[in-house]
């Protein structure tokens, strides 16, 4: 593994801001400072043809405004948390309302910060770590907040994502990340030919908001059914509802009804390029999300994506967890160092042979 750190950019106050480019024998990567974001996956597919196969951005300029949040790390709260509001420790926190019926991805995310960083190899292994200090009362959160984001680059064509965080006050911390997947390439159209399954048999339904109700709900026969392999354009023909208003793929599956459980979360194949994915989190949720409002965006090398041109798969708490009785907390406590961690492990379909 071979790491080549290089500027990218100059923020508005002259600060100097870099890029990572990770290159191996059978996977290379990308990463900026900004929104400590996955810019670029190359994987080979079935010919030989290496494949970018995530959505992105090219310039520094780009990912300042990357409302889309390709490939970038979103905090402190991930999702939706309904009204802007929540209560702890019986003081009322006020967010901003950037969606109707509350707030999505704290308003003012980290995919629009510029993180500090550092890269080195170990054992045949690339680490990109970046890190972040949120202060007290930043986007209405309390607590004087610490994270780490590191990024391990391997050889059998893996990169796991480690955070980790802490606090010198209660506050609420559910990270993610936001890239978009199609194996076929970023720029090859949509996405709903690939197949995908999900562990799970269970979503927490939302309501015409797209707001958690609260409840859990079984998955069978349904257009959100993903327990086997199926192609994603073949489950839209099922309903939608009741367990959302929306047709269209943006919801919480239920993985595991406590944290720190390590599993397979989630597969991801094209009989296309016979490139696939294994999704592997010690988180209890994960966010399955088709890029529906990409649709028209101009992105990396000046392509125009479709509509639903890549799979998200956001590995978190679940959404409005902090307003939800009964739904695992996404609390931290103060001086509590917790660190969770999610794997992308691509593979050939040709025998599914992984690395």
């Amino acid at each position: 593994m071979n790491i080549e750190k290089e500027l990218f950019g100059k923020s508005e106050d002259g600060k100097e801001i870099y890029k990572y480019i990770v290159k191996g024998e059978n996977i290379s990567a990308s990463f900026c400072e900004t929104g400590a974001a996955i810019m670029s996956i190359f994987i080979k597919d079935k010919d030989g043809e290496t494949k970018d196969v995530v959505l992105g951005l090219d310039t520094y300029e780009q990912y300042r405004k990357n409302w889309p949040s390709f490939g970038a790390v979103i905090g402190r709260c991930a999702n939706r948390i309904s009204g802007a509001t929540f209560t702890l420790n019986n003081t009322t926190y006020k967010l901003k309302k950037n969606i109707m019926g509350g707030c999505l991805h704290s308003g003012f995310s980290y995919h629009y910060r510029d993180f500090e960083s550092e890269g080195f190899t170990e054992d045949d292994a690339a680490h990109i770590i970046f890190s972040l200090e949120s202060p007290d009362g930043d986007q209405g959160f309390p607590g004087n907040l610490k994270v780490k984001v590191e990024y391990v680059v391997k050889e059998d064509k893996s990169i796991t994502i480690k955070y980790s965080y802490i606090s010198d006050s209660d506050t609420v911390v559910n990270m993610t990340n936001h890239c978009y997947f199609n194996l076929d390439g970023h720029n090859s159209g949509s996405v709903l030919n690939h197949k995908v399954m999900i562990n799970s048999d269970e979503v927490t339904q939302v309501d015409r908001k797209l707001m958690p109700t609260g409840k859990i709900m079984k998955v069978d026969g349904s257009a959100y059914d993903f327990q086997k392999l199926t192609k994603i354009a073949d489950n839209m023909n099922k309903p939608f509802k009741p367990y959302s208003y929306e047709k269209a793929y943006d919801i919480n599956y239920v993985l595991s009804d406590h944290f720190g459980e390590y599993k397979l979360a989630a597969k991801l194949e094209s009989e296309k390029s016979e490139i696939g994915m294994n999704v592997y989190t010690n988180m209890p949720g994960m966010q399955f999300y088709t890029g529906n409002a990409v649709k028209g965006f101009k992105a990396k090398g000046n392509v125009e994506y479709t509509a639903n041109p890549g799979v998200c798969f956001e590995t978190q708490f679940y959404p409005d967890a902090i307003n939800i009785e009964g739904f695992l907390s996404p609390v931290v406590k103060a001086g509590v160092l917790m660190s969770t961690e999610t794997k992308f492990e691509f593979y050939d379909l040709r025998g599914k042979d992984i690395g």
